[in-house]
């Protein structure tokens, strides 16, 4: 989840944005560029999709054609996110059940590798030995299972990306001793910069994300992995070349889970929160792996525009939120529409079904309890996705952004959500 001030890392003024503001790609083309068209089905005939799975989660759910398939049954996934609690105990079985019942058949099983690996490794040699916590991964079986058994697939996603320094990823990974840069961050902004040359914290990252995937291939019911959330730049600029790095990376690590889990599919996100670089990023490398989908957290505000700036006269065309769209969590309220949430989708659509990749929003929130408009983001953001036929998941099950209150009550917009996810 973005925090409140990553919008304002784009130091354009309103006015100036304003005037850059294009409409969403047409048959004619995006931003003067030229269109180039769809790549055709690959001979799969057009059938309703599925919305709820009917008996357990067991059979594989697969990416291809711009779409999530069961065999040859589109899919649409709709459902919600969960970090599950350290002992194992949240979520329960009846948690599940009472997912599966609001018409949910996916959860975003938000996992800690910190949890997972408390215990540096130790180089032996060149060779670096592993010490993983073997009951966190009996208990992430046991959540799967759980879900399965109710009808609701998994998708296991490496929470946070870099540095997610002191709460999601390890803290010794900090330390001097493991990365290339032999420095003992305290700076989690310079940490981030240099994750994405740091070949030794990367290879260990892989090698969490391999060692996880191992030990979860035979579990049912598993969507896939994602392999870095919200990929932090750093001080890297907002450009094609950092997408392409970025990318590279989560390339090499989503090739890592592939050779520890062949059949699942594996998502990945270009960098940021909120699909900054699909326009002009280079997806061929994920093309060719195949069976795979692209996250994009949906936090924008949706006043106008198609979420990015679409300017290809602009420098950082397309590496760019749109400031005049605003945060749904920067303490402004939402004066959002479907007209334009169904824009930003379908910019985003545009970009990746040239490619044959599924769009999939894994995320968005309003902000409450603090947004007065919280129902208004929830019904146009779940109507603009289900109009253009995409999966999501909400932010999230419990906690300040919970669909439940404290006291386990569905909050007063919840029925938006659930009423959503039972749609066609």
């Amino acid at each position: 989840m973005p925090t409140r001030t990553s919008t304002r890392r784009i130091g354009r003024a309103v006015a100036t944005v304003l005037a850059l503001l294009v409409a969403v790609p047409s048959a004619s083309g995006v931003a003067g560029r030229t269109a180039q068209p769809a790549r055709p089905s690959k001979g799969l005939s057009a059938r309703p999709a599925m919305s709820i799975s009917s008996g357990p989660a067991t059979d594989q759910v697969t990416a291809h054609d711009a779409k999530f398939w069961l065999g040859s049954q589109q899919i649409k996934l709709r459902g919600i996110n969960i970090v599950p609690s350290l002992d194992g105990s949240y979520p329960t079985d009846a948690d599940f059940a009472q997912i599966a019942s609001w018409g949910m058949n996916v959860v975003r099983l938000r996992i800690r590798w910190k949890y997972i690996e408390p215990t540096a490794p130790q180089q032996v040699g060149s060779s670096w030995l592993h010490t993983y916590d073997a009951n966190q991964i009996t208990y992430i079986q046991n959540m799967i299972a759980s879900a399965s058994s109710h009808g609701i697939y998994t998708i296991v996603e490496n929470a946070c990306g870099p540095p997610c320094m002191g709460d999601w990823w390890p803290n010794w990974l900090y330390q001097s001793a493991y990365n290339s840069h032999h420095i003992t961050y305290t700076d989690a902004t310079q940490a981030a910069t240099d994750y994405w040359s740091d070949q030794l914290m990367q290879r260990f990252t892989s090698d969490f994300l391999k060692y996880v995937a191992g030990q979860l291939d035979t579990s049912p019911g598993i969507v896939g992995y994602e392999v870095l959330n919200e990929p932090d730049k750093g001080d890297l600029p907002n450009s094609t070349a950092t997408t392409a790095t970025l990318l590279g990376v989560s390339y090499a690590m989503a090739s890592a889970v592939r050779q520890a889990d062949p059949p699942r599919v594996v998502f990945f996100m270009t960098r940021g929160c909120c699909g900054e670089g699909v326009p002009n990023a280079n997806f061929s490398q994920f093309v060719t792996l195949g069976n795979v989908a692209v996250d994009v957290h949906d936090y924008y505000g949706a006043r106008w525009g198609a979420g990015l700036l679409m300017d290809p006269s602009a420098p950082d065309y397309g590496e760019v939120e749109q400031m005049v769209n605003r945060f749904t969590l920067n303490g402004v309220p939402y004066l959002g529409t479907t007209t334009v949430q169904e824009q930003i989708v379908k910019n985003f659509k545009y970009f990746l079904d040239q490619n044959g990749i599924p769009l999939f929003i894994g995320e968005f929130s309003g902000d409450p309890p603090d947004e007065p408009n919280t129902a208004n983001v929830m019904g146009t953001m779940t109507s603009a996705f289900n109009d253009q036929g995409v999966s999501w998941a909400l932010y999230e099950y419990t906690g300040r952004f919970g669909i439940l209150q404290e006291n386990g009550s569905l909050q007063p917009w919840g029925q938006i959500v659930i009423d959503a996810a039972k749609a066609p």
